[in-house]
């Protein structure tokens, strides 16, 4: 079909195969050029035919399958969209699938309108990315925004600790008792307790296992530990 949108299809489910064959049949600017059931399948075939979208399912042989055929056939053959099918909406693989190189996500017992969309959009260079995954991309760039931004109000906290702070502050991430702190440190306990209170006044919670919580939960352990032991 001269001035067609050419696709592949690969998909180990053979009721699969059917439907995505089912939808392409009547459309008379999509034609179907080949179909693989592995990630190995379809490297072989992108190499032999000519292909502008390819639907690639994300678990085939293996668990990571697509992903890494998609990364694969990103790399050597740029030109060729990839749409990745999946029964799973989880951002984790919905983000490993743009990163291999993916042009749409999309479910794979969506509507036939809205696989056709999705490759004629992918074409076209446009995205038709579903309402549900667009949605949890947004949650993600969100949930990404606010670790960002509390990672910064770490930052901020960190620069104004003070040198005898900053100790007491590797203290509390070991989890020292206040018996702990003040021994290791030659000083009393009500001297560590008043350093314990600015601390989190400045981390603005009411518990030392509330400053643990919170840096461990942003992935800042080692950032802390190490800018809290660097007392000169």
């Amino acid at each position: 079909m001269a001035g067609g949108i050419r696709i592949c299809i690969a998909e180990d489910n053979g009721s699969i195969k059917r439907y995505f064959t089912d939808i392409f049949m009547h459309e008379t600017d999509i034609s179907l050029e080949g179909m693989a059931s592995s990630g190995k399948e379809i490297l072989d075939l992108v190499r032999t035919i000519d292909c502008d979208v390819l639907l690639m399912d994300v678990e085939m042989d293996e668990r990571r399958d697509g992903l890494d055929a998609a990364k694969l056939i990103h790399a050597q053959h740029p030109d060729i969209k990839i749409i990745m099918l999946t029964i799973h909406e989880d951002i984790d693989t919905i983000l490993e699938a743009f990163e291999a190189g993916a042009v749409d996500f999309i479910v794979k017992d969506s509507s036939a309108s809205t696989i056709i969309k999705a490759v004629r959009d992918a074409y076209a260079d446009r995205s038709s990315l579903e309402p549900t995954i667009s949605e949890k991309l947004r949650t993600n760039i969100t949930l990404v925004k606010k670790k960002m931004d509390n990672i910064n109000r770490i930052i901020r906290i960190l620069s104004s600790v003070t040198k005898t702070e900053r100790v007491i502050l590797s203290c509390i991430l070991q989890n020292m008792s206040l018996r702990e702190m003040a021994d290791s440190n030659f000083i009393e306990i009500a001297t560590v307790k008043y350093h314990i209170s600015n601390i989190l006044k400045k981390f603005e919670v009411n518990r030392r296992k509330d400053i643990i919580r919170m840096i461990h939960d942003l992935g800042m352990d080692d950032v802390v530990k190490n800018f809290s032991e660097q007392v000169k």
